[in-house]
Formats: structure tokens, C-alpha cells, sequence
């Protein structure tokens, strides 16, 4: 009751710390984080969420967006789908999951793809260019707090038909 206070509010929404330690993070798209460091958050605006206590976070990824509560990680969670077998097609499709409302980018050919983690953290990169034989590739995730996670990978093109003498009977 007589500790330090901080209320911090914007757009309906009021973020209350006493003797409490957070992080705040938003970004230009509507996207807001929250992470209690130590003692108790109170909240107001974030549905049905009242409080955070020391290690929890809530992440707001839209206007329409229902809050997600969980335990502060301890690092930028990215897990990717790499092939198995050599790819006949000139474009890869990569799939994973990362934090829910990540950033997620790879730099091909001088030009960043990306694309952003849905609610469950899931995200697709729809045509990532391929050039014939090995590619490594090299694909990053970044959330609202600024924790990044890189995992590198190896997909194959072979589109090339074999060389070489064929008979052919009939």
C-alpha cells in the first residue's frame, strides 16, 4: 500500500505495478506484451486476465484477439520443417512454430520473405526461391520483446532431368 506505484493505461487498457517489476513491448500493428519480472500486476481491459504474478506474460496480438497467458520463456522457441528428400520444385514452403505473434523471415537471394507466428504460434512461409543443388537456408524469429532465435537448414533442388544415353523399345 505505501510501495512505489506505476499505472500505465492507452486504448482502454490500464497496467497497475506496486513493488512490481515489468517489461511493456508494442509494435506498430496493434501487437502488445507484458511481462511481470516480479511482484503482481494488476490489469484491467485484457478480458478476463487480472493479474500477472512474477514469470507470467500476456500477449495481445489484435484488437479482436482474445489475451494469451503463459510462463515467461526462457527462450525464443523456433522449430522448423525441413524436407527429407530432394525438392523438384523451384520454391519451398517452410513451416514451423515460434512464439505466438513472432516475426518470422528468411533473406533469399537479397530479399527478406517473412512473415508473422499466428495466435498458436504457428507460421508458413509460402515460396521461399530455390536455386538448383544445395541451398542452406537460414531462417529467423524475433517477438515483441526483441528475443531472436535462428535455426539453419538444407534443402535440395533437383529439377534437372538425367543425362545420358536412353533406348527406348517398343
Amino acid at each position: 500500500p505505501d510501495g512505489a506505484r506505476l499505472s500505465v493505461s492507452a486504448d482502454g487498457r490500464e497496467i497497475t505495478a506496486v513493488e512490481a517489476d515489468f517489461g511493456v513491448a508494442l509494435d506498430g500493428g496493434g501487437r502488445l506484451g507484458l511481462e511481470a519480472m516480479s511482484g503482481e500486476v494488476t490489469l484491467l481491459g485484457f478480458g478476463e486476465v487480472e493479474t500477472l504474478g512474477a514469470g507470467e506474460r500476456i500477449l495481445v496480438l489484435g484488437p479482436d484477439e482474445e489475451p494469451l497467458v503463459d510462463r515467461v520463456p526462457s527462450n525464443l522457441l523456433l522449430e522448423v520443417e525441413w524436407p527429407d528428400e530432394p525438392s523438384t520444385s523451384s520454391s519451398f514452403r517452410v513451416r514451423g512454430i515460434t512464439e505466438p505473434g513472432a516475426l518470422v523471415w528468411v533473406d533469399r537471394v537479397g530479399v527478406r520473405i517473412q512473415t508473422r507466428a499466428g495466435p498458436d504460434g504457428v507460421f508458413e512461409i509460402p515460396a521461399v526461391p530455390l536455386e538448383e543443388g544445395d541451398n542452406s537456408l537460414t531462417l529467423y524469429s524475433e517477438d515483441l520483446f526483441g528475443n531472436t532465435a535462428v535455426k539453419e537448414g538444407d534443402v535440395e533442388l533437383d529439377s534437372l532431368a538425367p543425362i545420358g544415353d536412353f533406348e527406348i523399345r517398343y
